[in-house]
């Protein structure tokens, strides 16, 4: 469905702290979410209610998720796991 993905960080907000731009990357099923209502402080961002799925689901914006099939994806640092270099894509991806 799109998600499963690997690639290179080109550019990271303000605040981030754990992604900088060359990180090889990846994200899974979710991208975002808001991290504050009760589902998300139970561990449970799945259920937020603003959650963005990884693919076809709206971001704030309007504009829609298209996970592994657009050129670029925007995603939140907390759902954004660093990459070993040394690690094969094919073996890495699905474990996101």
């Amino acid at each position: 469905m799109g998600h499963e993905i690997i690639g290179r960080a080109i550019r990271v907000g303000d605040a981030v702290k754990t992604i900088k731009v060359g990180d090889r990357v990846g994200v899974g099923a979710q991208i975002q979410a808001d991290l504050t209502c009760n589902n998300c402080k139970a561990d449970q961002e799945n259920y937020c209610p603003n959650c963005v799925d990884t693919f076809g689901a709206p971001y704030k914006d309007g504009t829609i998720s298209q996970g592994g099939y657009s050129s670029h994806v925007r995603a939140h640092e907390y759902f954004t796991f660093k990459i070993p270099d040394n690690l094969e894509t094919s073996i890495a991806a699905p474990m996101l």
